[in-house]
């Protein structure tokens, strides 16, 4: 089973500086040690958004080979 979960960043663009930004991180669950399948930085500026669409992909049982194509649908 593969599990969303939102990661929270801090990155620096020299022109604006830092910022906060979350990403999406995909995991196979398997017993105690859930294994990273994908990672993606730096989709949403806002956290309830990002909290959002991993629930969502979770509800969905999103296949994590489509993780990308559907990012960029929503951007």
């Amino acid at each position: 089973m593969v599990i969303y979960q939102v990661i929270e960043e801090i990155l620096e663009i020299s022109e604006i500086g830092s910022y906060t930004t979350f990403g999406i991180c995909a995991y196979q669950k398997a017993g105690d040690d859930p294994k990273q399948l994908s990672h993606v930085p730096d989709v949403f500026l806002h956290r309830e958004e990002a909290e959002r669409f991993a629930g969502m992909c979770n509800r969905l049982e999103l296949d994590v080979s489509h993780l990308f194509d559907v990012i960029a649908d929503i951007l």
